[in-house]
Formats: structure tokens, sequence, C-alpha cells
């Protein structure tokens, strides 16, 4: 019955692709409209003013403009994004001056706190956002908030524990999400901005499921769930059926831990763990590459020393211009110890990476110029031992 399943699916998958070359993705949840670029700015600024915590780069992470303040130890910043408002961006984090939501008007060059009236439970929160919307959410809280291009802040209720949100690049009022409940993941729906939500499809049939739901932002009926028994499960109708990913032969059981998929909704990127049976040595972590979608994967990289990789997953950002790149990140613990940068290109067998300091901060959130693909905008952390 398995293999009858993954024949289907593969079928479908394959539907799936050939329409979206032909047509481009569906109206429903399809690839996002380009932000407005009229009045974008390519920054030029030598000196970040207003933050200890942000910053941008123009080379891929080798340089990064100078902070103001320096970023004291134990102090994030999860939340950046990019809005559809020329120069706009929004970030949400601590940078040691306690947790504040800060706006900039001048595509990155300076940083002005907004509101500092968000939950303590929102330092470690990430932002999405479409249009002129972006919502900032955290796993450990019932509750979003949807803030305005201006910085005003709506708090909006949730009857369920986000797992991840994403934004229709055309609507910012349809939200995608998960909940995880009873070993079972189930993907959300919302189509008035987080207030009232409807369930989507199933939950894939493995009962190793993880709490990890990845879901494109180009087409909210893709998304990755993640297992700890077989990597991951892709669905491409909003998880109506869910077919098992392949790839993971060279590890015992593969532990899916973190992901993403492109912002075309064609390459995907997971991190695995090898899950051996009892007295039997690991194999090395992995990243691992799809190029359909999620069905099947191959490793472009292994945990080593010179390439150490997040125990308990680490965060992807695809390139929102280039759907081949993607950027994550390793931060050290010590002031000492270097930051990793790493960047891959699909195109490429292997994973590149960028070092620097620990003490000038770790990379934790990323967003992208809306007009200029060598803009990274890079939020940064600190963590030491106490």
């Amino acid at each position: 019955m398995k293999q009858r399943k993954r024949v289907l699916g593969c079928v479908a998958s394959v539907c799936w692709l050939l329409q979206l070359v032909a047509c481009g993705a569906g109206e429903d949840g399809g690839a996002p409209a380009a932000p407005n670029s009229r009045g974008w700015q390519t920054p030029s600024c030598s000196l970040i003013k207003g933050t200890g915590a942000l910053t941008y780069t123009v080379d891929g992470g080798v340089s990064r403009i100078p902070r103001e303040f320096p970023l004291p130890s134990n102090r994030y910043t999860f939340g950046l994004a990019v809005l559809q408002d020329a120069n706009v961006l929004l970030a949400l984090g601590n940078d040691g001056r306690g947790l504040r939501l800060q706006r900039s008007a001048d595509a990155g060059c300076s940083w002005t706190p907004v509101s500092s009236a968000l939950d303590p439970l929102f330092e470690l929160a990430e932002l999405v956002a479409s249009g002129h919307i972006a919502y900032a959410w955290t796993r450990n809280a019932r509750w979003i908030y949807q803030i305005e291009a201006n910085g005003s802040v709506r708090r909006i209720n949730l009857p369920f524990d986000p797992l991840t949100l994403r934004l229709d690049g055309r609507d910012s009022q349809h939200v995608r999400s998960a909940r995880f409940r009873a070993g079972q993941v189930q993907l959300m729906d919302s189509r008035d901005g987080g207030t009232t939500w409807t369930e989507v499809g199933t939950s894939p049939p493995d009962p190793g499921l993880q709490p990890v739901a990845v879901i494109s932002g180009a087409n909210l009926e893709h998304a990755l769930v993640l297992s700890a028994n077989s990597g991951a499960w892709v669905t491409f109708d909003s998880g109506n059926q869910w077919i098992e990913s392949s790839g993971f032969e060279d590890v015992h059981t593969p532990n899916g831990r973190s992901g993403a998929i492109s912002s075309d909704s064609v390459i995907a990127w997971l991190l695995v763990q090898d899950r051996p049976p009892l007295g039997v040595p690991s194999r090395p972590t992995g990243v691992y590459v799809s190029h359909d979608g999620g069905l099947t994967f191959q490793r472009v990289m292994s945990e080593g020393p010179e390439s150490p990789l997040g125990a308990g997953g680490t965060t992807f950002w695809p390139h929102a211009g280039d759907a081949n790149l993607v950027y994550f990140a390793f931060g050290s613990i010590g002031p000492e110890a270097p930051s990793f940068f790493y960047r891959h290109d699909a195109r490429e067998p292997a994973v590149t990476a960028v070092q620097w300091p620990t003490k000038e901060g770790s990379v934790t959130s990323v967003a992208f110029h809306p007009t200029n693909p060598n803009v990274l905008y890079l939020g940064l952390s600190i963590t030491n031992p106490d």
C-alpha cells in the first residue's frame, strides 16, 4: 500500500511541476507578487544607526556594515522583514535595550523603535511580511501580532500553538500555519489575517512526526512535515495527499530537524540527523537539497569541525530573488569562537561558508532587498555561557 501511495504521489508531483513551469503557480497561494520597487534605494551607509543588532552585507557576509552600538551577550533578534513600502523594514528583538519593534525607512541604514508593548515571550519571535503588513509569531504563544508599515500593532489570539507562519504574497490576510497535537501535524488556513482558522488536509501517516512544518511562501499548498523516522513528508495539495521523501540512505534513520522551500517552490533543503540503533555510532548530520519540491533529496554538506551545524536544527533563509540560493548559519558559544554563515547554490555541489568572531554577533534572521539581490539584511544575536 505504501509503495502504491508513493507512485501515485510521484505522478501528482510531476503534474504539479509541469503546471508550475507552463503556467506559474496557482491562483490560491500562488507565487508571491514582487514588491513595489518604486523608490527603493540600495543602501550605501558606512554605519548602521540606532541599533546594535541589525546590519547588511553586499558580499554574502564577508563584510558587514558596522553598527552604532555594541551588541551585549545573550541578546537576540529573530524578527526581520522587508515591506512593500519603499525602503521600509521592520525588526523585532532585544539589542540590549529591551524587547522592541524597530522600523527603518531608509533601506536599513538607521532604525527607530516604534513599539515596546509586546509580550516578553516574543523576544525570540520571527517576522513574516506580505505587501504592507507583517506578522510576528512564536511557537511559545497562542497569539500573533499584525503590524502595519507605520509600526502600529494589533494582537490576534489563536486557537492553537503555531509551528510556523507563512503569508500569501498576493493577499496579506491569507495566512497558512500548522499545529501539532497527539503526534499529528495539521495544516491550518486563515483568510482573515488569523482571526479565524480552518483545518486543511490531513496529517502524514507517520508515528514519528516532529512538531516541525515547512510551508512554501510561493505556493501555500506546498509543505514539508519532518519526521524522526523517515526524514520528511511532502504535500503539493495542502495535505490531502502526503508523499514520503527519499534520498537519506546514507544515515541509519533520518531524523528531519529543519528545512526550507525555495522562492519558486521547486527546490527544498533539509537538515537531517542520524538516529542509529543503540550502540551504533551515528553518521554525520547533513544538509540535503531536493530539485523536485521535496520528493527526493541528496546530501550537499556534512557536519564536521570546520562545518558545524545546530544540534537541534537550523534556520534556512531562501533567497527571495534567486530561487537557487539559500542561507543558513551556526552561532558558536563563547566570544572567541567563530560564527558561520553558509550559502548554498542549488546549481552547485558544495556549500560555501564565511566566518567571523561570535562577539560580532551570529546571524539569526535574514531579509532580502527587493531590487538589489546582493544586499542581504542580517539580524544578529549573541549567546555566551553563563
